[in-house]
């Protein structure tokens, strides 16, 4: 019997770069998964960032779109490493999907966090809150129907840092699924 040989892998398959037998162990994915989300979080940071520094218009906006532009980047540069150096043969493309789901996911985290410090920031400021009276009072002058400028009231009242994260957060999660649907296109190797 060979001495490389491993029942739960089977004799033609190459070595696993994890201890733990099979393609590669949840343990491995897992972890590299909450490292490259920190790495992807990077890129909410940035918008964050952006949206604490709107006085300063073309610097703030420069900083949005980087950010908006990093994370799908850095989502695909993390999973290309991962499946590069931990994964040996074929990568399904449900198995590339489902690392990037996560790293997302634990990515989205990060996001809730600094979007939260950023919004309390944001709120504690007069002039933001300034602003937004002005633009509702704005609004007020164009909306004719009676219903809409009373549902547009409460949502002015209603806004807390607390909702406008899980506004937020909520958004990221719809485009983060459709980015790693397509990312994983790009990942997947037979």
């Amino acid at each position: 019997m060979d001495n490389n040989f491993d029942p739960n892998r089977g004799p033609d398959l190459p070595p696993s770069p994890s201890d733990e037998g099979g393609r590669f162990a949840f343990g491995d994915y897992f972890n590299s998964a909450m490292r490259s989300a920190l790495v992807v979080g990077i890129g909410f940071v940035l918008q964050a960032l952006a949206i604490t520094l709107f006085q300063w218009g073309l610097i703030s906006t420069f900083l949005y779109f980087l950010g908006l532009v990093a994370v799908p980047v850095l989502l695909y540069t993390t999973a290309k490493k991962f499946f590069g150096t931990q994964v040996t043969g074929p990568v399904p493309y449900l198995s590339a999907a489902a690392y990037l789901f996560w790293t997302f996911l634990l990515s989205l985290i990060i996001a809730a966090l600094v979007y939260y410090m950023a919004f309390y920031i944001m709120f504690r400021n007069p002039a933001v809150m300034d602003a937004l009276a002005q633009s509702m009072e704005a609004m007020k002058s164009f909306v004719t129907d009676k219903a809409m400028l009373d549902r547009m009231t409460e949502a002015y009242s209603t806004m807390t840092p607390k909702s406008m994260t899980l506004s937020t957060c909520s958004t990221f999660f719809f485009f983060g699924t459709v980015y790693v649907y397509i990312i994983a296109l790009f990942l997947r190797r037979s």
